[in-house]
């Protein structure tokens, strides 16, 4: 009897419907964010933000490539990158992407200048990206 309601229990554990949970984020001009994390040589980034009183925190990647565009473009995809291409110095142009709540499109990073090559730009990028969301309130409006 014992292994009868044993398995009648992992068997309703396993079988019973389980609900995600929606929650929506109203970006607009009262949106503001502050503190978070970016790290030097580290490509994840994130921001403390809040809409109201809903608090929320914007978490994202860094990426270097050899697109160009203005800051604040938006781009699908960017072009790859290996170790083991002979010259990655075109490779200098900051972008930046968010991965939670929403994952968006790539933005390029509001850089003060480029830079001379691939190991600079992925020795900053992140920390750009992570300043570029708490400075520029239209990159919460670009990601989607």
């Amino acid at each position: 009897m014992k292994k009868l309601i044993i398995i009648f229990l992992i068997t309703v554990a396993t079988v019973t419907e389980s609900h995600a949970v929606t929650k929506c984020l109203a970006l607009n001009s009262s949106t503001r964010c502050s503190g978070g994390t970016a790290s030097v040589g580290t490509i994840e980034w994130s921001a403390n933000c809040s809409t109201g009183n809903t608090a929320f925190t914007i978490s994202g990647i860094a990426a270097c490539s050899s697109l160009n565009a203005n800051s604040g473009a938006a781009a699908n995809s960017l072009p790859t990158v290996t170790q083991s291409e002979t010259d990655p110095e075109g490779v200098k142009f900051c972008w930046c992407k968010t991965t939670s709540p929403v994952v968006s499109r790539w933005i390029k990073a509001n850089v003060p200048s480029e830079y001379t090559n691939l190991r600079n730009c992925l020795a900053t990028c992140s920390t750009f990206c992570h300043d570029y969301i708490l400075s520029m309130a239209s990159y919460l409006y670009t990601i989607f």
